[in-house]
């Protein structure tokens, strides 16, 4: 891995690793469930069962802070990935590593339009009240906060699946 990668790796790693740990010093509810809810019903449960929404709000604010910096790590691993494939003689592989580094920038974009629905969310629950948020709130929020949350999901397992590839033994992959 050249020198600037592993800066960028373990710098980023240090810095996500610091905001995860900032991030997770709040007591919270079931960030995943509330991440991944496809409709509001389903939102406006985990958001009754996390009894201070003043907290749910807090957490959501400081995912932005975390999505800043967890994309570089990936970034830099697919990075030493498409140079592992080049050396490999795998050149249909490196070449898709430039495309496979900008999906962890796509996912801190979608991890941020994902953040922003959370705090419409939110913000609606608190001013009704979770369950009544679930029954009457925009219906909209959910789905689309659900979308953004499973497409960066699934862009930064294409990520880990491509830097994995990288690990297999020559001639073992094609």
């Amino acid at each position: 891995m050249a020198v600037s990668r592993k800066v960028a790796f373990v710098g980023g790693l240090a810095a996500s690793t610091a905001a995860l740990v900032w991030m997770e010093s709040l007591p919270h509810g079931a960030i995943l469930r509330f991440e991944l809810a496809a409709t509001r019903g389903t939102a406006g449960a985990v958001l009754h069962d996390w009894t201070r929404l003043d907290l749910a709000d807090d957490y959501v604010r400081r995912d932005f802070a975390y999505l800043a910096t967890y994309w570089l790590p990936p970034f830099a691993a697919a990075g030493w990935a498409a140079s592992r494939h080049a050396a490999r003689g795998r050149h249909a592989w490196a070449r898709r590593g430039r495309w496979v580094a900008a999906l962890p920038v796509c996912a801190a974009g979608l991890d941020a339009v994902e953040n922003a629905f959370l705090l419409r969310q939110v913000a609606e629950a608190q001013r009704v009240g979770p369950l009544v948020y679930g029954a009457t709130g925009p219906a909209h929020l959910a789905p689309l906060a659900a979308v953004a949350a499973a497409s960066k999901f699934l862009l930064l397992l294409l990520v880990v699946a491509y830097v994995a590839g990288a690990l297999v033994p020559p001639g073992r992959a094609s």
